[in-house]
C-alpha cells in the first residue's frame, strides 16, 4: 500500500479548504493508499497533534491513519503533498520522491506586496508537481511551470445539494460572510446589502460563515454562524438567491448553491471566467451597487444551472489522475526557467547548503517544542564563557496565558560556573503553551538585549516516562540547555541529576 504524507497547518472550523483536503484523503483511502497528516513544525504550536487530530475527526468526520509533527518526513512515504504556501517549502527540502502542491488558491494574493506575498508566490518555484482546484488557478499558475499545470473541477455532494421538492421563500438571500479573509469583499457585501434593504423593504439576508456577531438591523439579517454542510443544504433549500463573492478563486460554495437550485451572485472578473459553466449566475461589477444590482435583477430574473454539476467522486479522481499521472512518471511539469531582461544572480550552492541547514534545525526545533511534555519544574541553564558579562544581569520572562497575565521573571545566578535559572510551573487544566523570553541587562542601559524565545507543549497529564526533558538551544554565542522535571525540590533530590554531572553532558555532547 501507498503511503501519503499531507502537511497541513491546524485546521480552523468550517474551513472549506482543509474540508476539500480531507475528501481527497478519504478517496485516496479508498483507492489503494494510505493517508497521514503532517502538521507544519511551529504551525499553531499551542496545539499538539492529538488535538489537532480530534479536531478533524470532529470538524470534519475525517480519520488519518496518523497526526504527528516531524522535523522530517520519514523515507517510507511514496507521495508528500505541500496544502499552502507555508508547507509548499517543507516538502521541497523532504527526501520523498513524489512531491505534490496541491494548490487552493493564488495565495499571494492574500498579502499586501512585501515579504508574505514573495514567499507564497516563490513556493511555485521550489520544483514541486502543481495540481489545482479549478481552470481559472490552474491557468494563474501556470506561468511559473514549463508545461500545462493538472487541476480537477469544483465538485458537490449532489446527494446532499439537489433541487428536490422544498418551499423557497422569494424575498430570502443567503451570503456567505467572512470578514477574517479579504478576497470574500465582506465590506462590500454588507453596503450591497445596506442598499438592497433600503431598495426593497420586503427582503430578507442569513449571513453565515463567521462566529462573530455584527451590530446591524436584526429584523431583515439574520447572522447563523460557522453551519455544517448539512445546515447548509438546509439553509439553500429555503432561499431563492445565494451570494458568495471571491476576488481570488472561486469558493465551492457558489457550485454547491447551484447544485441547490438557487440563482447565484458573483463578482464578474477573470477568476470567475473559467470555472462557472453551468448557468444560473448572475455576476455582478466589483462594487456594492453592482451587487445589489445583479441581487435584484437574480429576485426578479431567477434561473438554475442548466445542466448536472460535477461530483465530488468526479473531483476526487480527477485528483487521483493526476497524482497517479506524477507517480508513473506519464506526467512531468518542471519549473519554468525566469524569463527576465536583467540576469539573476545564481544563489551560491555553499550557501544553498548552509540555509539547508539552519532550516532543518529550525523544523527539528519547532517540531521537539511541538511534542507536549509533563512538567511543573523548568531549570535554564546557560555557558556564559564567551558573553557573560559580571556586571550585567540575565533574566528569563515565563507565562502560560496567551494574554500573559500570569508572566513572572526569573533571575539567573551562578552555579558550577555556569547561569541557571529555576522555574516552578504551576498546574494547568489543559495543554498549554509555556513561552520563556530570554534577555540580557547590561550595567550601563537600562535597555535589555532580547536574547531569544524557548517555546514548549505541556500536557496536564503525567507521561509515563519520568526522566528529565533535556533540550538544548542556541542564539548566536548563547548557548542553554532547558531541563523539564516532575519535581520543585528539584536541586535538592538526590534522584535528579546534578547540575555539575548534566553540564557535563551538556558541554561534552
Amino acid at each position: 500500500m501507498r503511503k501519503v504524507a499531507w502537511v497541513i497547518s491546524p485546521p480552523t472550523k468550517g474551513s472549506g479548504g482543509f474540508r476539500t483536503i480531507c475528501s481527497k484523503a478519504l478517496y485516496l483511502d479508498q483507492h489503494g493508499f494510505e493517508c497521514h497528516f503532517f502538521i507544519l513544525p511551529g504551525a499553531e504550536s499551542y496545539k499538539s497533534a492529538n488535538q489537532v487530530a480530534k479536531e478533524i475527526k470532529t470538524w470534519f468526520g475525517y480519520e488519518p491513519k496518523t497526526v504527528s509533527v516531524v522535523a522530517s518526513i520519514p523515507d517510507c512515504f511514496d507521495v508528500a503533498i505541500a496544502t499552502a504556501w507555508n508547507t509548499a517549502e517543507y516538502v521541497a527540502m523532504q527526501q520523498t520522491l513524489t512531491k505534490i502542491y496541491f494548490i487552493q488558491d493564488f495565495e499571494p494574493w492574500f498579502y499586501p506586496m512585501g515579504e508574505d506575498y514573495l514567499r507564497a508566490e516563490q513556493s511555485y518555484r521550489l520544483g514541486l508537481m502543481p495540481i489545482t482546484i479549478g481552470r481559472w488557478l490552474s491557468m494563474k499558475v501556470s506561468k511559473y511551470y514549463s508545461g500545462p499545470v493538472p487541476y480537477c473541477d469544483f465538485g458537490v455532494d449532489t446527494s446532499l445539494y439537489a433541487h428536490g421538492d422544498c418551499r423557497r421563500d422569494p424575498k430570502t438571500v443567503c451570503a456567505i460572510f467572512q470578514p477574517s479573509k479579504d478576497r470574500r469583499l465582506s465590506s462590500m457585501l454588507l453596503e450591497a446589502i445596506h442598499l438592497a434593504c433600503r431598495f426593497d423593504k420586503s427582503l430578507n439576508f442569513k449571513l453565515f460563515g463567521c462566529e462573530s456577531r455584527l451590530n446591524i438591523d436584526k429584523s431583515r439579517v439574520e447572522q447563523l454562524g460557522v453551519l455544517t454542510i448539512s445546515e447548509c443544504a438546509e439553509l439553500y433549500a429555503s432561499c431563492s438567491v445565494g451570494i458568495s463573492l471571491s476576488a481570488s478563486n472561486p469558493s465551492r460554495l457558489p457550485f454547491e448553491m447551484l447544485a441547490s437550485g438557487l440563482s447565484v451572485v458573483e463578482i464578474l472578473g477573470q477568476n470567475t471566467e473559467y470555472d462557472f459553466n453551468y448557468g444560473g449566475m448572475h455576476f455582478a461589477q466589483p462594487s456594492a451597487e453592482g451587487i445589489a444590482s445583479a441581487l435584484l435583477y437574480a429576485l426578479d430574473n431567477p434561473t438554475t444551472a442548466s445542466i448536472p454539476m460535477c461530483s465530488n467522486n468526479i473531483e476526487n479522481q480527477m485528483f487521483l489522475d493526476a497524482m497517479l499521472e506524477y507517480l508513473n512518471g506519464d506526467l512531468t511539469v518542471a519549473k519554468a526557467p525566469i524569463k527576465n531582461a536583467n540576469s539573476v544572480v545564481p544563489i551560491d550552492k555553499d550557501l544553498y547548503r548552509l540555509s539547508h541547514e539552519f532550516k532543518i534545525t529550525k523544523y527539528q526545533i519547532e517540531a521537539e517544542a511541538q511534542q507536549p511534555i509533563y512538567s511543573n519544574h523548568v531549570r535554564l541553564v546557560m555557558n556564559f564563557s564567551d558573553v557573560f558579562d559580571e556586571t550585567g544581569e540575565y533574566r528569563a520572562a515565563c507565562w502560560l496565558k496567551p494574554d500573559q497575565s500570569d508572566l513572572q521573571w526569573h533571575s539567573f545566578s551562578v552555579i558550577d560556573n555556569c547561569l541557571t535559572a529555576d522555574i516552578d510551573l504551576p498546574e494547568i487544566d489543559s495543554d498549554s503553551l509555556l513561552r520563556i523570553h530570554l534577555y540580557a541587562f547590561g550595567s550601563m542601559s537600562d535597555e535589555p538585549i532580547f536574547i531569544g524565545e524557548i517555546t514548549q507543549l505541556l500536557s496536564m497529564q503525567p507521561c509515563t516516562d519520568t526522566n528529565l526533558h533535556i533540550r538544548k538551544i542556541s542564539f548566536g554565542n548563547y548557548k542553554f540547555q532547558i531541563e523539564f522535571n516532575n519535581s520543585r525540590s528539584y536541586g535538592n533530590d538526590p534522584g535528579t541529576f546534578s547540575a555539575i554531572s548534566s553540564l557535563k553532558r551538556f558541554f561534552n555532547h
